[in-house]
């Protein structure tokens, strides 16, 4: 009898613990006082609603249609015509009648030369109760209407004026549609406001300087054209010393070189025995060829810099070479001093690096392979 129910014991104990497991559960559970972390009983996050969203993409969008009448760098513009664009498709979707999707459509299509889509958008926006008080929408109807339509430009220009006066933007447009219309007067008067209406040194000046010199030098006003030009010259010149290495700003100086050298032919043209104008033609026409040779490097720097980066296992020791001597050529020595450093880490005898280095950091010494 005792055999017997020590056996039925032993199987009853055999079957709760098997069935225990079964179910997930602990045959020996942890004493009630052991600490459990509860469950996670926060709610999950709320998703943003499509109200912020538009209010965000809005936002950025003005933004970014700032930041595009001033950026010069083509790869910086692209992408952000890309983020305009992005916009637009959050607010298409979110909120399609936003009336203010339609000014960002009308920019983005501005930007992107789509003439007669944004002169559609814009319209649109500006006969809104939003757009009419909006002077940049105005004023990209005047910019699109001004080759064709000067007086229709100059009536949006005209809008935009009473919206945002004195805007050196809007104060060339007027300029640019009454030289179109013949009112030579007017239109020296407003470009003469234009450039007064920006920062003496700001490089937006630039612009505005080099347009009143060309309507100066139609009307025979030599002189007085050469020396805006010049000025324009010299804030090109501080923006390339803030920049040195920047392709933009050196592009930028290169055209106002050119624009310079127009200055002085123009002036030998009305006037050829004029001994300082020759001296001026051969000093910019140097510099000019200089600044050309300069950009050309940059460029193939760049590709070369493209080159370097598709090989995986390391780039062929000519291209490295060849990425080190352009730097010299460029006088970027502090640059030319990593990359040599660089090709004699994995290349420890390199006898033209090893001399570059000796000559230009004499107080380094070389690395060592690997580091």
């Amino acid at each position: 009898m005792t055999i017997r129910l020590l056996i039925l014991l032993l199987v009853a104990s055999v079957t709760w613990v098997g069935t225990s497991q079964a179910r997930g559960q602990d045959p020996d559970p942890a004493p009630a006082d052991a600490a459990v972390d509860p469950p996670d009983q926060s709610p999950p996050p709320d998703p943003v609603s499509p109200m912020v969203l538009v209010a965000r993409a809005l936002r950025e969008g003005t933004v970014t249609i700032d930041r595009l009448e001033n950026e010069r760098d083509p790869q910086q513009r692209q992408t952000l015509m890309s983020n305009l664009n992005r916009g637009v498709s959050t607010i298409q979707v979110n909120d399609p009648g936003n009336p203010r999707l339609h000014y960002l459509r009308g920019a983005m299509f501005f930007f992107s030369g789509r003439k007669g889509d944004a002169i559609d958008e814009l319209n649109r926006f500006v006969e809104t109760t939003v757009g009419r008080n909006e002077w940049k929408a105005h004023r990209m109807l005047g910019d699109l209407f001004l080759g064709e339509f000067p007086s229709l430009a100059k009536a949006k220009y005209s809008s935009a004026a009473a919206l945002k006066p004195n805007e050196a933007s809007i104060l060339i447009g007027l300029s640019r549609c009454d030289a179109a219309l013949g009112n030579t007067e007017d239109a020296l008067s407003f470009a003469r406001q234009a450039v007064d209406a920006v920062a003496p040194d700001s490089i937006d000046r630039m612009a505005n300087l080099n347009y009143v010199s060309q309507l100066l030098a139609q009307d025979g006003q030599f002189e007085e054209a050469q020396r805006l030009v010049t000025a324009a010259l010299n804030l090109a010149q501080n923006e390339h010393r803030k920049s040195p290495d920047s392709l933009a700003e050196m592009t930028t100086l290169h055209a106002q070189y050119r624009i310079a050298l127009d200055m002085v032919r123009a002036r030998l043209r009305e006037t050829p025995n004029q001994a300082d104008q020759y001296v001026l033609l051969t000093k910019y026409s140097r510099e000019e060829v200089r600044i050309r040779g300069v950009i050309s490097l940059i460029q193939i720097l760049a590709l070369l810099d493209s080159g370097i980066e598709s090989f995986e296992s390391g780039a062929p020791l000519v291209l490295l070479e060849e990425r080190a001597s352009l730097l010299v050529d460029l006088g970027r020595t502090e640059d030319a001093k990593e990359a040599y450093e660089e090709l004699l880490r994995s290349h420890p005898n390199h006898g033209i690096a090893r001399a570059f280095l000796q000559e230009n950091a004499p107080e380094q010494p070389n690395p060592s392979p690997g580091e």
